[in-house]
């Protein structure tokens, strides 16, 4: 886990479980094989997103299942922007720090959107800041911690 991400848990009190992948015997390659080992509903692994202000250097996260596709004209006019792009993994890695396939809501300095309908879950899947861990933790602790704005921003 990345230590911003531990930092921010330990900080706030949250419980949470860490399930690394290096854990289980077989090869886990998607958030499908992680919901299979786990026997768990798919929707409840999230994806979180790095997006960016089309044509300026303006960046928020968005969390969702990963079921789900985020509708970006809806987050745009939530964010109060014009239109909004998946920034470069470059801008990743320099203003958050995390990889690609660990991004996590926590600990980040952009403003972070997380899908509403996550509430209905106890327990939701987050990447921990690196890759091949994940974060068991409550939906509503994430969205605490994260300072996330909840807001319906699925298709």
């Amino acid at each position: 886990m990345h230590l911003k991400v531990l930092e921010e848990l330990i900080k706030n009190g949250v419980p949470y479980k860490e399930i690394k992948h290096a854990d289980f015997t077989c090869e886990i390659k998607s958030p499908n094989d992680f919901a299979k080992v786990l026997k768990i509903d798919l929707a409840r692994i999230t994806k979180s997103v790095f997006l960016r202000i089309k044509n300026k250097d303006h960046f928020l996260m968005a969390v969702c299942s990963c079921k789900d596709k985020l509708d970006l004209p809806k987050l745009a006019i939530l964010a109060g922007f014009g239109k909004l792009e998946i920034a470069s993994k470059d801008k990743l890695n320099e203003i958050i720090g995390y990889p690609a396939n660990g991004v996590c809501a926590i600990g980040v300095s952009v403003d972070v959107f997380m899908e509403e309908s996550l509430l209905v879950y106890d327990r939701i899947l987050t990447g921990a800041g690196v890759a091949g861990i994940e974060i068991e933790i409550d939906p509503k602790d994430l969205a605490k911690i994260s300072h996330a704005q909840l807001a319906n921003i699925i298709l």
